[in-house]
């Protein structure tokens, strides 16, 4: 009596094998995108927190600019030119009228640099200087309709937003 024992799958054990395992590799990476843009969203929000946090932190700390180096009268800002932009600038106050007077005032400009993100809308526009002067610090949230208690700063990536808003007293969230 002899026994045969296969060693080895069938073809269409193998087959049902590479399937499952490309079924499975499509949905990874379906998910891998969505999550990467979900996350360029997050980065581009948290790097607008973070610079608007380095303009306060300038401002309170009395850095000065210029040339002779001095404090600006009116502080340190940043403006957000317009809707639908990918950048916006810091600035340094020098006749402390609480907006951005370009060119003179402009220390720089910094970019959205994650892809198909943009600064999609802000509250009050359709202009907005954000300004920060020591010691409190006292803040200044002002656009072409006037004065703001608080700003709203809307990113958008796709059909998904992030919202940084900014108050008086200096509480940076994101939403």
């Amino acid at each position: 009596m002899k026994l045969n024992f296969s060693r080895g799958f069938t073809l269409v054990e193998s087959l049902v094998v590479i399937s499952i395992i490309l079924l499975l590799t499509s949905i990874a990476l379906v998910n891998y995108r969505q999550g990467e843009e979900k996350f360029a969203l997050e980065r581009a929000a948290h790097k607008l927190a973070q610079d608007l946090r380095n303009t306060l932190e300038m401002a309170i700390s009395g850095k000065k600019y210029g040339n002779p180096p001095q404090f600006p009268q009116g502080g340190y800002g940043i403006y957000f030119p317009g809707p639908d932009n990918k950048s916006y600038i810091l600035f340094a106050d020098l006749n402390g009228n609480k907006i951005y007077d370009p060119p003179s005032e402009r220390i720089e400009t910094f970019y959205l640099e994650e892809r198909g993100v943009t600064i999609h809308s802000f509250s009050p526009g359709p202009q907005l200087s954000i300004t920060f002067f020591p010691p409190d610090p006292t803040i200044t949230i002002s656009s072409n309709t006037g004065t703001s208690s608080e700003a709203t700063i809307i990113l958008r990536q796709k059909e998904a937003t992030k919202r940084v808003i900014i108050n008086k007293v200096g509480l940076i969230e994101i939403f």
